[in-house]
């Protein structure tokens, strides 16, 4: 069999060294280069600096040439609690790319985490980051492995939460069977204990597949029991989140699947804005009424009647003169408010007006990473108003 497979030459073929895969020396590129240790020639090694520990250098004529660039950022790595800390503190203000700089020290944070709580809130930061990137083989991950401590804790309110985040990722990592499996677990758990906000969020992801998938009936059924299961859902704050969401893709639903003029948009849409008005003071629902004047808009272009379109996205630009930040939760999301803002069209192609926003002062508190011109990144302001692309 040896011989038949090449005898010598396959066997010098499978004993020959492998290609180096690096890490490479940051000034030069090059692999390591071989030293001479007792009189005697040994394979060379990368050595890292001892400070940042995050470039290598394959000489120490190599690291002295790097220096005056490198010097500009060799920071000392924070130690774990600091780290633990900026993860956290990135959780809160959803800078995802910020929280993923430390992923190479997820697995040491678990492992030094005091207790299973801990360890949950890592894996969720963690996974809602990788998520919100499209790291989605990631996401199911991490949300997997807090699916197992919530149980091991008993705490099945918050597994059946994990259950459904790790059907989201997997939706959208495009495996539909197996998050198929992941919501019927997450149901099935939800009513053995009386859990609506959990049903609720299973019923909403279950209907979306199906749509999806062409079973077009089966989910505005779904989603029509949703919204009737959120009629029981005990926290206020959590059943007008859970109900505006369901109306709103009902609401979407109807619109694009149903042919002709449907009778049930209108009342839809009149809850809609009684549920608006009911969750005013709730934050982190301010964007709903931007929302409430894009579905409108859609109805009145799916009537043909262009000019109260374009009047529902007049309105919709003077909210967003008085709540920017709100605006900007929607901004790419309200589909004709995307469109008029860039002086568009709407999704299905009909050319509209542009419609002039109002003029507002916003701080210059976003930036970008440009290169100067000895080719190091560095931060510069993007400048945020009425007459610039990011405004």
């Amino acid at each position: 069999r040896w011989r038949r497979r090449g005898g010598q030459d396959s066997a010098a073929a499978m004993s020959a060294p492998k290609p180096y895969a690096g890490p490479w020396c940051a000034f030069c590129k090059g692999e390591p280069k071989p030293r001479k240790l007792k009189g005697v020639m040994v394979e060379g090694e990368l050595k890292r600096c001892s400070t940042c520990k995050s470039v290598y250098y394959c000489s120490k004529e190599c690291q002295n040439a790097a220096w005056k660039k490198h010097k500009k950022k060799c920071v000392k790595e924070p130690d774990l609690i600091q780290i633990r800390e900026m993860v956290a503190q990135a959780r809160i203000v959803h800078d995802w790319p910020a929280i993923l700089v430390w992923q190479h020290k997820m697995e040491i944070l678990l492992a030094l985490a005091g207790h299973d709580e801990e360890r949950t809130a890592i894996l969720r930061e963690f996974g809602t980051a990788f998520f919100m990137t499209g790291n989605y083989p990631q996401a199911v991950l991490c949300h997997e492995r807090k699916v197992e401590i919530l149980g091991d804790m008993q705490r099945f309110r918050d597994q059946g939460w994990a259950m459904v985040q790790v059907a989201d990722a997997l939706r959208a990592g495009g495996d539909l069977p197996l998050a198929r499996t992941w919501c019927v677990k997450a149901l099935a758990l939800a009513r053995e204990h009386g859990f609506f906000e959990t049903e609720c969020n299973a019923c909403e992801h279950l209907a979306a597949q199906d749509i999806e998938e062409g079973r077009v009936e089966e989910g505005i059924e779904m989603l029509r029991y949703a919204l009737t299961v959120t009629d029981f859902v005990e926290d206020d704050e959590k059943a007008k989140f859970l109900e505006l969401a369901v109306l709103r893709k009902l609401f979407e639903a109807l619109l694009e699947h149903s042919s002709g003029e449907n009778e049930e948009l209108v009342p839809l849409l009149e809850r809609f804005d009684l549920a608006v008005k009911a969750s005013a003071e709730i934050e982190g629902l301010e964007h709903y009424e931007f929302l409430g004047h894009d579905l409108r808009a859609r109805l009145h272009h799916r009537r043909g009647d262009t000019a109260k379109a374009e009047e529902e996205l007049k309105i919709m630009h003077e909210l967003a003169a008085q709540k920017p930040r709100a605006a900007g939760v929607i901004f790419g999301v309200g589909h004709n408010f995307a469109a008029a803002a860039a002086g568009g069209s709407f999704a299905d192609g009909t050319p509209l007006r542009p419609v002039e926003p109002a003029a507002r002062d916003v701080e210059k508190e976003m930036i970008e990473m440009v290169e100067d011109e000895e080719g190091e990144f560095v931060e510069k302001a993007i400048e945020v108003g009425e007459n610039s692309e990011v405004g």
